[in-house]
């Protein structure tokens, strides 16, 4: 919380951005102490935080500690709970606010937002390829321990690390599983999976399905070029993981179908 109080002041206009370094200790003695927080109405957690007094007050208070901080230089080592509450009851008490009440209202954090609407949360980068329980358990049931102990590397190890070698080990899975199913060493997993092929399997038309031929293409480009060729690889892991999520459901598909045609 204390960082976020930290960027609604400046998102608003309470303390400036060249200010509001180093001073997330100090912000943090009053956003944990019970009396700051509940003249303040303050509640929330890591990801945003509400008021139940109007935002006018919630600026008038925030904005007299931020200017004190900054003032008066207060540091972390200064204020014990004790001394917060001295603060709380003596100096912040004599701001002039309406000392009115009301529900929750969200201030920072909704949709990752400030309520100036001016500070976009950035989503979290995802690193690895996701993990499927459902192609875990059927590359289990199939038992091929090679390709359970690739597909376990391949969701286990970072990607953005490891980009060139998650091309050519996600590559090689799909190789594997076609060979299983039917194809021919000589054709292509991407010639093998045709249109018509995935119609057959149930993904519908080639209008249906041309998202995922193009990530099975990228698969093969990437992950044959960068096992082949001398310079060329593939570093694109964001591409890689997102192809891997639209790819995933056929891989599903394929090890049924092996498993199944197996237990005939």
């Amino acid at each position: 919380m204390p960082l976020n109080l930290i960027d609604y002041g400046v998102d608003n206009g309470l303390i400036s951005a060249d200010d509001s370094k180093a001073k997330l200790a100090i912000v943090q003695r009053f956003s944990s102490n019970p009396v700051f927080k509940n003249m303040l109405g303050l509640t929330g957690s890591s990801s945003g935080f509400s008021s139940t007094i109007p935002k006018e007050d919630f600026d008038k208070l925030l904005g007299q500690l931020f200017e004190d901080i900054v003032g008066k230089e207060f540091k972390a080592h200064q204020f014990n709970k004790t001394r917060v509450e001295s603060y709380v009851n003596d100096d912040l008490a004599k701001v002039g606010v309406s000392g009115q009440r009301q529900d929750p209202e969200v201030l920072f954090g909704s949709g990752g937002r400030s309520a100036s609407g001016t500070k976009p949360t950035k989503p979290k980068v995802l690193t690895k390829i996701s993990h499927s329980l459902k192609l875990e358990d059927g590359l289990s049931k199939l038992g091929n321990y090679k390709l359970q102990k690739l597909y376990y590397s391949l969701t286990k190890v970072s990607a953005k690390d490891h980009c060139p070698l998650m091309y050519v080990g996600f590559w090689s899975l799909v190789e594997c599983l076609t060979a299983l199913d039917g194809r021919d060493p000589k054709t292509s997993f991407t010639s093998y999976l045709s249109a018509l092929r995935l119609a057959e399997m149930g993904f519908g038309n080639k209008d249906k399905t041309k998202f995922l031929r193009t990530a099975l293409g990228r698969v093969a480009e990437f992950g044959n070029g960068t096992k082949h060729d001398g310079e060329a690889a593939g570093f694109a892991y964001e591409q890689l993981i997102n192809d891997s999520k639209v790819i995933e459901k056929l891989l599903v598909e394929l090890v049924n179908r092996v498993t199944e045609a197996s237990d005939r």
